[in-house]
């Protein structure tokens, strides 16, 4: 899609009059929203910080009357700053990298195993193993043995976990 860049002078003051005075820079932001909707045919609306400021300026009672704006429409996302200022669109992340960490963390949990002198067998669980996607490798990692660890709480007796809470009649 192509982009638009377009330039606006947006009159507010018709807009926030309409709100109690203690609403009105909330009306006058919502007021923007609506004007670039309106005019660039998106519902998805990324306002600038230093717009944000400038329309907060002198607080919520007495917003800016008029704002000029630079705004650029791309992919079906209109992005809006002051003039002065530039439309920053951030950069995609990727989700290789992402996963590739998870299983070098998993590799080194494992080798950390191996060193101590615990059982070459897996003992991490499937929770600890997000890169794993099939059924089959699950299984196979849930049937090899775990390592029991000593837990530093007290161990409930039989008793403790079987009182149930009396009913009151």
């Amino acid at each position: 899609m192509a982009d638009e860049e377009r330039t606006y002078v947006i009159p507010l003051r018709k807009e926030f009059l309409k709100a109690p005075k203690y609403k009105r820079s909330k009306k006058a932001i919502k007021a923007i929203r609506e004007f670039l909707t309106r005019h660039l045919k998106s519902n998805d609306v990324r306002l600038g910080k230093e717009l944000n400021l400038d329309v907060w300026k002198h607080g919520m009672k007495n917003p800016s009357s008029k704002i000029k704006i630079h705004a650029v429409k791309k992919d079906n996302i209109i992005r809006a700053n002051l003039i002065d200022f530039p439309i920053e669109f951030p950069k995609p992340k990727e989700k290789k990298k992402k996963e590739e960490k998870k299983k070098e963390i998993y590799d080194e949990k494992e080798k950390d195993l191996v060193k101590k002198g615990e059982p070459e067998k897996s003992t991490i669980s499937i929770k600890e193993k997000p890169h794993l996607e099939n059924l089959e490798e699950q299984k196979e990692v849930a049937e090899k043995p775990k390592i029991i660890r000593e837990s530093t709480q007290a161990v409930r007796s039989r008793k403790d976990i079987k009182k149930k809470p009396k009913k009151k009649k």
